[in-house]
C-alpha cells in the first residue's frame, strides 16, 4: 500500500524514485525466492491457466491500464475509489476493497503482482481459490481498517491505494503453513526444513523493513499480516482436518 501523495505522481517520477530504493534487498528478495523455487516450495505456476489468482491480477492491471489511459473524468472516478480516513468516516466503506485494486504507478503495481503470482498460486493449489480469496480479501480489508484506525489515533488524516495488505496476508499465511509442516508433511509434497522456513521468513523480513519507507502505508501491511495469520491458521486446521478424515474414509 502507498500513501495518496505517491498515487498522485506520474509514470517517470514514480519509477526514477523508486528503481533503486532497497535495490539490495531487492536483490536479496530475489534470492531467496528462487531458492524457494527450486525446492519446489513456490512453484512455477501457469500464467495460462484460469485461476483466481490469475483473475485478480487481471483486474488489477485492467484499473491500472483504465486508470492512466483513459480520459481525466474516468481518471477522477476512480481516484474517488481510494482509501482515505474522510471517506470511510463519511460511510463509503466499499473504498476498503476498492483501494485494494488501485496502484501508485507501474513499479507498485509490478512489485505486488509478483508477489501475489507466486505466493497466491501456492495457497490456491493447498486450500483451493475460494477459501484463497476469503484470505485474500479479509487481509485486504484488514490492512485498510488498521491504516484507517492508526491515522485516526494519531490525528493525521491520511490516503492510500495499493494491494499489499492483502498480499501481506497471503505471505503471512505462507509462512505459517512452512512453519507448520516443518519436519513433517500433510498438506505439502514433503516436510519443510530450517532452511526452508528461515528463507520465507527473511522474505517477509525485508518486505516489512521496505514498508517504512517514506510513502509507503505499513499500517495497511501491519494489519493484513494480522489477518492473514488469523485466517491461515483457521485455513490449515481445517485442510488437516480434511485430509485426516479423507485418510479415514
Amino acid at each position: 500500500m502507498q500513501n495518496k501523495t505517491a498515487f498522485h505522481r506520474g509514470f517517470l517520477d514514480d519509477m526514477g524514485r523508486g528503481r533503486a530504493y532497497g535495490a539490495p534487498w531487492r536483490r536479496t528478495c530475489a534470492r531467496l525466492v528462487k531458492s524457494l523455487v527450486r525446492k519446489g516450495f513456490l512453484p512455477m505456476p501457469n500464467a495460462k491457466a484460469l485461476t483466481a489468482t490469475n483473475v485478480l491480477i487481471a483486474i488489477n492491471v485492467i484499473v491500472f491500464l483504465v486508470e492512466w489511459l483513459a480520459p481525466y473524468r474516468v481518471y477522477q472516478a476512480i481516484d474517488a475509489q481510494a482509501l482515505t480516513t474522510y471517506v470511510v468516516l463519511t460511510g463509503n466503506w466499499h473504498t476498503l476493497v476498492t483501494s485494494m485494486f488501485m496502484h501508485s504507478g507501474l513499479q507498485h503495481l509490478l512489485s505486488n503482482m509478483i508477489g501475489l503470482y507466486w505466493v497466491g498460486t501456492l495457497l490456491e493449489e493447498v486450500y483451493g481459490p475460494v477459501r484463497m480469496l476469503v484470505l485474500y480479501f479479509v487481509s485486504g480489508i484488514a490492512g485498510g481498517l488498521a491504516f484507517v484506525a492508526i491515522n485516526l489515533l494519531v490525528g493525521q488524516p491520511a490516503a492510500c491505494v495499493g494491494a499489499s495488505g492483502a498480499i501481506f496476508g497471503l505471505f503471512a499465511a505462507y509462512a505459517l503453513l512452512l512453519v507448520c509442516e516443518h519436519s513433517r508433511h500433510r498438506l505439502l509434497a514433503r516436510p519443510t526444513t530450517k532452511q526452508d522456513v528461515t528463507a520465507f521468513l527473511t522474505v517477509i523480513l525485508l518486505n516489512v523493513a521496505l514498508g517504512f519507507a517514506p510513502g509507503v502505508a505499513w499500517q495497511g501491511h501491519l494489519g493484513g499480516m494480522v489477518a492473514g495469520l488469523a485466517v491461515g491458521a483457521v485455513l490449515y486446521a481445517g485442510a488437516v482436518r480434511r485430509v485426516r478424515a479423507a485418510h479415514r474414509g
